[in-house]
């Protein structure tokens, strides 16, 4: 069996159908709002501008995601001004 894997310099990698993403998103906090500052944010404007646009393509793309700081695999999807986490 063979895998494409894309390496994604922001902070995700793409394995076939699945997305692993790294410190894009550390807390449940800022799925439901991104534009929720974590401490490792260097640029809070970038950063929360960074999980929007990830976020947002990810729930529109319905596509499985292991995201390192989350427990299982899951999806995002849009919920009000921000996104949910569905655990499959």
């Amino acid at each position: 069996m063979t895998v494409d894997t894309l390496v994604d310099c922001e902070g995700s990698v793409r394995a076939g159908a699945v997305v692993v993403l790294g410190d894009v998103v550390v807390h449940g906090l800022q799925v439901a709002d991104p534009d929720v500052v974590y401490v490792s944010d260097h640029d809070p404007g970038q950063a929360s501008a960074t999980r929007r646009r990830f976020l947002g393509e990810l729930a529109d793309e319905e596509v499985d995601v292991i995201v390192s700081h989350f427990h299982g695999t899951g999806r995002f999807e849009r919920s009000g001004k921000g996104f949910r986490w569905a655990v499959e």
